[in-house]
């Protein structure tokens, strides 16, 4: 409940827009120094390099093409719906009071 002091603040749009714009400036530019690009480079980089290398097999072999055609979708779908339902039950940072 609202006290007889407890006014709630109107902010300006502009106002807001122009901060998040700058502090998304901010955080892109100080991205290649982070902990957390730290902790993860190493990751990134296999994933990245895995993609590059399935997407050369499909776009440079053909018979890579007949072979990806054969694959069943199914386990695919699975792993999505697991990880679908590991994201719904993963506790946000909001949510942490």
């Amino acid at each position: 409940m609202l006290g007889p002091t407890a006014v709630p603040r109107a902010h300006s749009a502009a106002h807001s827009l122009s901060l998040r714009a700058q502090d998304w400036l901010e955080n892109i530019m100080s991205f290649p120094k982070s902990r957390m690009l730290q902790r993860v480079r190493m990751h990134l980089l296999a994933n990245t390099l895995w993609a590059a290398a399935v997407f050369a097999l499909y776009h440079y072999v053909p018979q890579f093409v007949t072979v990806c055609a054969g694959f069943s979708p199914l386990p695919h779908s699975l792993t999505a719906g697991a990880l679908a339902l590991l994201l719904v039950r993963t506790p946000h940072k909001d949510d942490c009071v």
